[in-house]
């Protein structure tokens, strides 16, 4: 991941590299899944291929910390930097007589600057190796060229991709939802906490929307450190985060914020035997195996009247059978007011998960409805879609106000893609459509299948592959560059998705170095997968990533016959995907050796076959709405059995 960073490129093309250039550096250190290298050698070899980089000074830095520190104890080392640059920020003048001593000293200085400073969560400071000293000392020169706290949130960000595969972090997109929604209930002053804080992330973000005192909570006490150190250095006030699980020991127990936000950390093991009695569950004791809603409740019980909370859950939490009685608690009472189905993207998303938003009750009229939202609906704006909820104002596709009697069934199922399914307006007209999209292409299908007959005994063609072809000069094999930034520029781009859903170029890219153009008659097919193949009609588009081109020579290879060939490789053996890449090898793909007259009457079929299969999956996908539309119209009354006459 660094190497991509500093080249420019993804991660697949650092990948590309190792197994493509023997003489890439090898690794000096790390692990089979995560190696480590020699900046000095890396940046030799991009130099000698002419491949540009860029490497900041945090960069540079962040390298000698990857190769000094054992990735068990990294969190632990960002953790004491924290604190060395709180100190710095601080206490300038004990932290330059201490950082010339040895270790002992430093932690020594370290140990007081804490215990008179409760906003720093406590660790054991006396168990770092003199070798970190130098490197504390280095970031401490780094913070006074461009800042304490520019310097400290490079170093967690570099500190954050190293951890992605460990656990869950919440992506920039959720952090900027959930703040933009909270800022409408942080009142001038306000407070807000995030019970599962890890490194500070969203807290930073409440921060911004308006909180000026933060309280934090984290099982982890190294992330504990860097959370506080990341709020101290940003604005050095009215701090305070606890190490320590927040479900098992309120660090914070009586306190009441405007804003309480988090995505839990979730322990199976919560605490259920110890808390059976403890005063957050006033909605009911939370099932053993539902310790989300354990985790909600514990939200509620810090959130002062009228105050906002937002929590990430997984989907599952908003229909499991365990937890009917305590979501309908939370319906009866009017606490909850909108669930939100989150986008399946983003890094460390492991399912779909939901964002469940809380109103403490003011003394005021209990609400009778719940907003439910598709959050992954393309033309949403949920913020705004939040708002128009809180004002009784028209909302838009993928939300609806559901009303709170109408999920108080046996199940209380709160799903928001169910709830949008089943309250959604209807007047039969969806089944008509569906229907007349189903006659038409039945209509069309009489003629679509080609005139195929039994031809005897298979004839034993003389095979070549398409490799052999390109050796022979009678098909050109083109790839796009390693790196193509779209959506930055004029040019359409072809990419993978399009090829699948038989779509038109659908994204946009500045003319760059080996960028691919597409000219009618090129054959263009997915690197991942056989059988989805496109022959270019009309050209001008760029070819994306991801993707193989080949052009063949019209004069020796008709286009038709040779997609014709790749779709057929989907049920051949050796062309299948395999190695560890799992990619689809083109050149392995077998092709018998015709005539080209032969060719153009085999590519004719092909393409008549082509066809047909895409025909076939229009129907399949309108014969599911056919059966949906037609089973929910005969529930709701909008259609009825028989035909009219």
């Amino acid at each position: 991941m660094d190497i991509a960073r500093v080249a420019g490129v993804g991660r697949a093309a650092v990948s590309n590299w190792r197994r493509r250039h023997s003489d890439f550096p090898q690794p000096v250190g790390g692990t089979t899944s995560s190696p480590l290298f020699s900046l000095n050698q890396v940046e030799s070899w991009l130099d000698e291929h002419g491949k540009s980089f860029r490497l900041s000074e945090a960069d540079r830095f962040w390298q000698r910390v990857r190769t000094s520190v054992d990735d068990i104890r990294l969190g632990e080392f960002v953790g004491h930097i924290g604190a060395c640059l709180v100190l710095a920020k601080r206490q300038p003048e004990v932290w330059r007589r201490s950082s010339v001593g040895p270790a002992k000293k430093v932690a020594a200085a370290l140990e007081s600057a804490i215990a008179r400073s409760p906003d720093l969560p406590r660790t054991d400071l006396d168990t770092f190796p003199d070798s970190w000293v130098a490197l504390f000392k280095e970031a401490a020169e780094l913070a006074s060229t461009v800042g304490p706290s520019t310097t400290y949130e490079r170093l967690c960000e570099r500190y954050q991709e190293t951890r992605a595969r460990r656990g869950v972090a919440t992506g920039p997109e959720v952090v900027d939802l959930i703040a933009r929604i909270a800022s409408t209930a942080i009142c001038p002053g306000g407070s807000v906490m995030d019970p599962s804080c890890g490194i500070g992330t969203l807290l930073k973000a409440l921060r911004g929307a308006g909180g000026t005192r933060s309280l934090g909570q984290s099982a982890d006490e190294f992330a504990a450190r860097i959370c506080a150190s990341r709020l101290l250095l940003d604005c050095d006030q009215q701090v305070q985060v606890a190490a320590a699980d927040a479900v098992k020991v309120d660090a914070f127990k009586g306190e009441l914020v405007d804003v309480v936000a988090c995505e839990p950390a979730v322990d199976r093991a919560w605490g259920y035997d110890e808390l059976i009695a403890d005063s957050r569950w006033e909605l009911g004791l939370p099932p053993r195996s539902e310790p989300e809603l354990a985790w909600l409740q514990h939200c509620l019980a810090h959130l002062r009247p009228g105050g906002l909370g937002a929590v990430v859950l997984p989907a599952a939490v908003a229909s499991r059978r365990a937890g009917r009685r305590i979501r309908g608690n939370l319906l009866r009472a009017g606490l909850l007011r909108a669930i939100i189905a989150l986008p399946l993207s983003g890094p460390g998303v492991v399912g779909p998960r939901d964002l469940w938003i809380l109103i403490k009750a003011d003394g005021g009229e209990t609400p009778q409805s719940v907003l439910m939202v598709d959050g992954s609906h393309e033309s949403i704006d949920v913020p705004a879609t939040w708002q128009a909820f809180l004002s009784d104002q028209v909302l838009g596709d993928g939300a609806r106000a559901v009303r709170v009697i109408d999920l108080l069934d046996d199940e209380i199922d709160l799903s928001p893609t169910r709830q949008l399914a089943l309250s959604k307006p209807s007047d039969g007209s969806e089944y008509v459509e569906a229907e007349a999209a189903w006659c038409k292409i039945i209509d069309a299908l009489g003629d679509a299948l080609p005139r195929l007959s039994q031809r005897g005994p298979a004839e034993q063609l003389t095979m070549t592959t398409i490799g052999e072809l390109s050796k022979a000069g009678v098909i050109a094999i083109h790839q796009p560059p390693i790196r193509m930034e779209t959506r930055a520029g004029d040019e359409p781009v072809l990419t993978a998705k399009d090829v699948r859903h038989g779509q038109p170029a659908s994204q946009n890219a500045a003319p760059s170095p080996g960028a691919v153009e597409l000219l009618r008659g090129d054959v263009v097919a997915p690197l991942l997968r056989a059988g989805q193949v496109r022959v270019i009609s009309e050209g001008g588009t760029l070819l994306g990533s991801n993707l193989v081109m080949l052009r063949p020579d019209a004069e020796r290879m008709d286009p038709e016959f040779l997609a014709g060939c790749l779709r057929a490789a989907e049920h051949e053996a050796p062309a299948r995907p395999s190695g560890v890449s799992g990619r689809f090898d083109t050149r392995k793909v077998r092709v018998p050796r015709l005539a080209i007259d032969e060719q153009r009457r085999l590519g004719t079929a092909f393409k008549e076959l082509a066809t047909l299969e895409s025909r076939l999956a229009e129907l399949q996908e309108v014969s599911t709405k056919l059966m949906q539309t037609a089973r929910l119209g005969l529930i709701q009354g909008v259609i009825e059995a028989g035909r009219a006459t």
